[in-house]
């Protein structure tokens, strides 16, 4: 009997804390990397399939908040191409620290490095990225990045639109560039992402490259789940 009330009174105190804290926030499956970092000890699976006229990958995003405003990540990237091969693309270790909280017209701004070992060229490559969020109301929110990658060599863009329909529902309009040593790549995607408890989310999007002869469109779907 004892056993008994004991794991009632742990289940609702898990409860009333887990109603505590603000529903689960994911980088994905956006280009943007957002300014959230997770809480201390706190964990959290993303996951989700990108399918393209090319190929179809499982991108999965493991994060672990190692202080408060400070995060690290291990995420992959396994591809199956056209042939039927299936490989590990990526594999990228990478950090966040919060740097600044919004204040008014001030931003909050996020700081995103890191260290993916790419597998088909066989080498490292290195991204620093910088990450801002304006909340324009209750309903709207602007997130931007700007950054570097490929060793400072190619300079990334994004600007994204989110508005909460509801409490558990958000959509977004995203425009994120690459400017390298050849011509521009500009891309446009869409999405929606639903929470369906405070720790567990889905989401689908659809992009593609705008002012190019090629599409390159792609349809992504996947989940997110915050452990505690």
């Amino acid at each position: 009997m004892r056993k008994i009330c004991l794991f009632f009174l742990l289940l609702i105190t898990s409860t009333l804390y887990s109603q505590q804290l603000d529903d689960v926030n994911t980088d994905r499956p956006d280009q943007s990397e957002g300014v959230y970092t997770l809480p201390k000890n706190k964990f959290q699976l993303e996951d989700g399939f990108t399918f393209s006229d090319e190929n179809t990958s499982n991108n999965l995003m493991l994060r672990y908040g190692v202080f408060n405003g400070t995060e690290i990540r291990l995420s992959s990237d396994i591809e199956k191409n056209k042939s039927e091969n299936i490989q590990v693309d990526n594999l990228v270790l990478s950090f966040k620290q919060r740097i600044l909280q919004e204040k008014g017209s001030l931003p909050a701004i996020t700081l995103v490095g890191y260290l993916a070992y790419k597998n088909p060229l066989k080498q490292w490559q290195t991204d620093v990225y910088l990450a801002f969020e304006n909340n324009i109301s209750e309903k709207f929110v602007l997130c931007y990045n700007v950054g570097t990658s490929n060793f400072f060599k190619e300079l990334n863009v994004t600007t994204q639109f989110g508005y909460s329909i509801s409490k558990d529902l958000y959509t977004f309009l995203e425009y994120f560039a690459v400017f390298g040593n050849q011509f521009p790549v500009h891309n446009f995607d869409t999405g929606v992402l639903y929470c369906i408890t405070s720790d567990f989310q889905v989401d689908i999007s659809f992009g593609c490259s705008i002012f190019n002869e090629n599409s390159n469109w792609f349809v992504s779907t996947g989940f997110a789940y915050r452990f505690f």
